[in-house]
């Protein structure tokens, strides 16, 4: 005996639609909350970098400044420790713009996920909505009549009626 594979339920169009929907929902919220934590924590590790690189210079510098004031000040080593601090004053520019485009980076992207957050709760709704009320009542009230004409006719076999069919449907 060959089993045979039921087939998939292909009568309703609207729980795929809803089912759709939900999952676009909950996968645009999680891209979304995983894209901004990626991009500020990127734009966090940039700036914690460049911050300490600039302490360590100032640091560097104030403590040969205070042991020989003019003599460190004319040196070529007090000059290369200025050129470092203005090189990374000079980066700062650039990592300010950096940061702020990574911000606007993520709010377009955040902007969009929460399109198609509202597309799929939309969907969703909608389609769950025209379940219920185009397919899962219909089905309800057939089952129920179904049930009710079930129980006369029993009733009728037990009674001993000859004609079940002359039964109404009624509730």
């Amino acid at each position: 005996m060959i089993p045979t594979i039921p087939p998939l339920p292909t009568d309703n169009l609207y729980k795929f639609m809803a089912l759709c929907g939900l999952a676009m929902a909950v996968a645009c919220a999680g891209l979304r909350v995983v894209n901004e934590r990626n991009i500020i924590e990127k734009a966090n590790v940039y700036w914690t970098a460049y911050s300490v690189e600039v302490d360590v210079a100032r640091r560097r510098q104030e403590m040969l400044f205070q042991d020989d004031k003019e003599e460190l000040r004319n040196s070529d080593w007090w000059k290369q420790s200025e050129q470092q601090i203005d090189e990374l004053r000079s980066r700062r520019e650039p990592l300010q713009t950096a940061w702020r485009t990574a911000e606007e980076s993520a709010n377009r992207i955040s902007s969009y996920l929460l399109f198609g957050i509202i597309l799929g709760v939309g969907m969703m709704v909608f389609g769950f909505e025209l379940w219920y009320f185009r397919v899962q009542r219909v089905l309800d009230e057939s089952l129920a009549l179904e049930r009710a004409l079930k129980k006369q006719q029993l009733k009728a076999a037990s009674v001993g009626d000859p004609e079940p069919s002359r039964l109404s449907t009624r509730r």
